[in-house]
Parts: structure tokens; C-alpha cells; sequence
């Protein structure tokens, strides 16, 4: 059976398995990506910064300049790369090298932030909403009976509970786990 043939049926097979299994339509992709043409004012830094995000993730910057697969190194001042061209945006940065790659560190540290806050709390939302209240009223009931007034116990509940929920979501997100706290 020739190659496009085998995989052909295998996604079909897959699809079939996978919609049933959670309940979708249509081909696996289905609404999972999309194009949109970026203004670079308004979004440039993000933009840049998720791009280069995976590379990065997977140690891009660190690898031997023959087998690197973004800019990543480039823009963090690991290396050189005669291939990229900055954009005005990113020259505008600073007005050395040193500068311009420092505040794009802080810009990616800006922004992994955000994603892992917002990765959170969609997390809270559909998956962990009823443990969190669960630990947060069970916290709430032991710090009252230790003699703490009603808002300070439920101010300290939520920030242990949310604390330990974070713990327990970067454990099952790889992608956070060195992500810093904020």
C-alpha cells in the first residue's frame, strides 16, 4: 500500500476514534488554528516572543548554530545570525545590541508570565474550580478555628489554595514548571 494511501486511512481512523472519544465533528484540526494578518504597533513583541517560544522551550538557542531553527539565539544575544533582518520594532528596543536583547528578554519574561496566567486560570475554570473551592473552605474552616478573623482567613485560604493548584497545575503543564511565580 503506497504511503498516502496508509496515512490516509490511519487519519481517518484516528479522526473517527478521537471525535467519538470527546464528542467532536469534523477533521481533528477544525478550528484549532487560523491565519490573521498582524499590525506589528500593536503586537509585535507578543507576536515574536510566542513564535520564538517553542524554540526556545526546546533549547533552540543553546543548540550548535548549524542545527538552530529560529531567531531566538539571535535575539537573546546568544549568537549571530547573518540570515536575520530586525524589525524596526526590535531596533527600537535599545540603542546598543546589549540593550535591545535585554529588553527582549524582559519582554519574553513578560509575556510567559501572562500565558502561564492565563493557561491557569482556564485550567481553574474547567478543571479545577471544585478542588480549588474544596481546599480553599476546607484552609478557611482551620484558620477560623485558629482564631483568625473571617476576612484575613479567607484572604490567606485563597492565596494557599491557588498556591498549591498552581503547583499541582505546573506539574501537569512541563511547559510551566520554571516558569517564575507572580
Amino acid at each position: 500500500m503506497p504511503t498516502d494511501r496508509g496515512m490516509q486511512r490511519v487519519g481517518r481512523r484516528y479522526t473517527a476514534e478521537f471525535n467519538r472519544g470527546h464528542g467532536h465533528s469534523g477533521t481533528v484540526w477544525s478550528g484549532r488554528f487560523r491565519a490573521t494578518v498582524l499590525q506589528p504597533e500593536n503586537c509585535f513583541m507578543a507576536a515574536m516572543c510566542h513564535v520564538e517560544s517553542d524554540a526556545a522551550l526546546a533549547g533552540d538557542g543553546r543548540a550548535a548554530e548549524a542545527e538552530r531553527i529560529s531567531s531566538v539565539a539571535h535575539h537573546l544575544g546568544l549568537g549571530v545570525d547573518p540570515l536575520v533582518t530586525d524589525h524596526a520594532l526590535f531596533w527600537a528596543l535599545g540603542n546598543t545590541p546589549f540593550e535591545r536583547q535585554s529588553q527582549y528578554r524582559e519582554s519574553r519574561e513578560h509575556t510567559s508570565r501572562q500565558s502561564e496566567e492565563a493557561a491557569f486560570n482556564a485550567y481553574l475554570a474547567a478543571d479545577a474550580r471544585d478542588a480549588f473551592e474544596r481546599v480553599m473552605q476546607r484552609l478557611f474552616a482551620d484558620l477560623q478555628t485558629q482564631g483568625m478573623n473571617e476576612s484575613q482567613a479567607r484572604e490567606s485560604a485563597e492565596h494557599i489554595a491557588r498556591t498549591n493548584l498552581r503547583a499541582r497545575f505546573r506539574q501537569e503543564h512541563p511547559e510551566f514548571r520554571n516558569a517564575s511565580s507572580f
